[in-house]
């Protein structure tokens, strides 16, 4: 259960991982997206060998050598490899280069949050209305400390790195990724209304598990996680809700016009 709950937490961490909606919004035509999409379902995936040879390698060496911390924190491995097996300034080289690029990767997730607060949850409780285009500068700062703020209060959570991705991908991740999934497999039916309680819904209940410890506890017992509780969750919601309620009379064409003006118009 403890491999299923990490799977799934770490597909859907990738999954809703912003520059998936980046690549929708800037390409020119659907065909590119798709093969974009696929491009780097392909790089991830070869990406994906390179860890686990550098984890299976240094738990070889770390059991050789009897280091137990290496054994005990597997969030060590790679600095346990990198001191070890290259030379001292090489190694530390290679640590630099690796910061450097989980920065950069945390960098483009906070302007995407700080992005996504201002232009799509801000217009909902302001009755749609935009953040004027002299105040933007000002908002922006605001917003990317609160994205930066909210990041770190959730990331409390979790005290390494498998830690994070099992804890809180697995219990932010599914309120947004299964909703969208649905909304792809059943786009015919499923409504806005069922779309937004599903999101809501699931991104809570996520939170829930990162802030009441009895949740937490009661969850990691019975499902090693929150990945599989918050994806059947947010799956009944969506379902439940969409066979509940009547769809708009717009039709896709004119959806997605909408959504894609609202990205164009900055």
């Amino acid at each position: 259960m403890a491999a299923i709950s990490l799977i799934i937490a770490s597909a859907l961490g990738e999954m809703g991982a912003p520059t998936f909606r980046t690549r929708i919004y800037t390409s020119k035509n659907s065909k590119t997206a798709r093969n974009g999409f696929f491009f780097a379902a392909a790089l991830t995936l070869a990406f994906s060998l390179v860890p686990s040879i550098i984890g299976m390698s240094a738990y070889t060496m770390a059991t050789a050598s009897n280091a137990s911390n290496v054994l005990s924190n597997p969030d060590f491995a790679f600095a346990y490899m990198a001191t070890n097996v290259l030379a001292p300034a090489l190694g530390l080289l290679l640590m630099i280069a690796g910061l450097s690029a989980t920065l950069s990767s945390g960098d483009s997730d906070a302007i995407a949050g700080a992005t996504i607060l201002m232009e799509d949850i801000y217009p909902l409780f302001n009755k749609g209305k935009r953040i004027p285009e002299d105040k933007m500068k000002n908002a922006s700062r605001i917003a990317v400390i609160v994205t930066l703020l909210l990041s770190f209060l959730v990331s409390l959570k979790a005290d390494g790195v498998m830690a994070f991705i099992n804890n809180v991908l697995g219990a932010m991740m599914p309120g947004m990724v299964l909703t969208l999934i649905i909304g792809r497999l059943w786009s015919k039916r499923v409504t806005k209304a069922a779309g937004l309680s599903s999101m809501i819904g699931g991104t809570l209940f996520g939170l829930a598990y990162l802030l009441i410890p009895s949740l937490s506890e009661l969850l990691d017992s019975v499902f090693s996680g929150p990945a599989i509780p918050c994806a059947i969750l947010t799956s009944v919601i969506c379902v439940a809700v969409t066979l509940c309620t009547k769809r708009s009379g717009a039709s896709e064409e004119e959806i997605l016009t909408k959504v894609l003006d609202g990205r164009t118009d900055l």
